[in-house]
C-alpha cells in the first residue's frame, strides 16, 4: 500500500513538473509575452507611427475602402483604451490625422523624448493650410514602444511639454534659404550632424522676453518647447 502510495506521489510529481515545463514553453513560444497583454514594437519610434499613419492616410484617401475595414485600429502596437476607441467609425474629425478633410500627405516630427515617452506631431503636409494636427503619445515598455494615446489640437503649436527642447549652439539670423532671416535662429549640432537651424519665437512669459541685446554668432543655451515652426523659448542663456 506504501508503495502504491509513493508511486502515485512520484507519478503526480512527474505530471506537475511536465505542465510546468510546457506553461514555460509555451511562454517563450509567445514571445515571453503573456497573452492579453500589451505588446510593444523593436523599430523606431518614428517607424512605429509611420506604419500606422500612412497606411491610415492611403485608406481614408481610397474610394473602395477605409481603414476600419482594412482593421488598421486593431494593430497590436496600439494601447487596448485606443484599439478600444478606434473600433468605431466617427464623423467629423478623423481620430487618427485629426483632419476634418483628408489631406494628400502628412508630415512627421519628434517635438517630445524623454527615456519612457515620447511624443510625435503629424501634420498635414503643405500646400495644405490646415492647422489641425495629430499629437501620438508612444511609451516605452520592455525592450520596445507602443502608441499609448493620439490627440488631436487644433491650434498651431503642439501640447506645451516642459524644455522639449534644450541645447547649445549658436545665435544667427544669416541662415540659408528656406529659413527666415527676421528671426533669431539656433545653429546646433544634432546627432554629429553640424549646421542645424531652428526658428526661435519669444513670449511675455520668455527670458529675455526680447531679443535686442544678441549678436550674430554668440553662443547660447536654449531652453523651450519645440513646434511645427520653431522654438517657443523659455529662456536664452548668452555665453
Amino acid at each position: 500500500m506504501d508503495t502504491n502510495r509513493k508511486d502515485i506521489i512520484i507519478m503526480v510529481a512527474g505530471l506537475v513538473v511536465a505542465l510546468v515545463g510546457a506553461g514555460i514553453g509555451l511562454f517563450f513560444y509567445l514571445g515571453g509575452v503573456l497573452p492579453g497583454s500589451q505588446q510593444v514594437s523593436t523599430e523606431d519610434p518614428m517607424d512605429i507611427v509611420h506604419d500606422l499613419y500612412s497606411p491610415w492616410l492611403r485608406a481614408s484617401q481610397s474610394t473602395t475602402t477605409n481603414p476600419y475595414q482594412e482593421g488598421l485600429g486593431a494593430s497590436p502596437f496600439l494601447s487596448k483604451e485606443l484599439r478600444k476607441r478606434l473600433e468605431v467609425r466617427q464623423d467629423g474629425v478623423d481620430p487618427v490625422l485629426c483632419q476634418t478633410v483628408i489631406p494628400n500627405n502628412i508630415s512627421m516630427r519628434r517635438v517630445y523624448q524623454a527615456d519612457d515617452e515620447m511624443q510625435i506631431l503629424v501634420t498635414a503636409k503643405k500646400p495644405a493650410t490646415s492647422t489641425e494636427q495629430s499629437v501620438a503619445t508612444l511609451r516605452a515598455l520592455r525592450d520596445g514602444w507602443y502608441i499609448e494615446s493620439i490627440e488631436c489640437s487644433p491650434g498651431e503649436f503642439a501640447p506645451v511639454r516642459e524644455f522639449s527642447f534644450e541645447k547649445d549652439g549658436k545665435l544667427v539670423k544669416n541662415v540659408p534659404a528656406p529659413y527666415d532671416s527676421q528671426y533669431w535662429h539656433l545653429m546646433f549640432d544634432e546627432e554629429g550632424e553640424p549646421g542645424q537651424y531652428v526658428p526661435l519665437f519669444f513670449t511675455a512669459s520668455s527670458s529675455p522676453s526680447n531679443s535686442d541685446a544678441f549678436t550674430e554668432g554668440a553662443a547660447a543655451h536654449v531652453q523651450g518647447q519645440l513646434t511645427e515652426r520653431g522654438v517657443i523659448v523659455n529662456s536664452v542663456e548668452v555665453r
